[in-house]
């Protein structure tokens, strides 16, 4: 596992595929040969990773279109611990510091 900082820039993997079905998605990984049901929360990260934002501007970005969301802080927290799991599972990989 990586540790994610809010600074760290995530791009989506090449090989999955997603698609959202009313608030929740579906994560392909053909590699593993597994598929995930996300959460709305974490279909929205996935959408969000984009290999040019960080955590703290994902969580900006979600904290703008959600009507209730915790402190900033506390978001950036539920954003990198998503991250985390997308990482983990091959959905993501960390953009090289150039």
């Amino acid at each position: 596992m990586v540790e994610t900082g809010t600074e760290r820039i995530y791009r989506r993997n090449r090989d999955i595929s997603f698609q959202a079905y009313g608030e929740e998605g579906l994560l392909v990984i053909p590699r593993q040969a597994l598929q995930v049901v996300l959460n709305g929360t974490s279909l929205r990260v996935l959408q969000l990773v984009d290999g040019k934002r960080s955590s703290a501007e994902i969580a900006g970005v979600l904290s703008s279109e959600y009507e209730q969301v915790p402190p900033l802080s506390g978001l950036v927290a539920d954003v990198n611990s998503v991250l985390i799991e997308l990482f983990d599972l091959g959905a993501i990989e960390l953009v090289p510091k150039t």
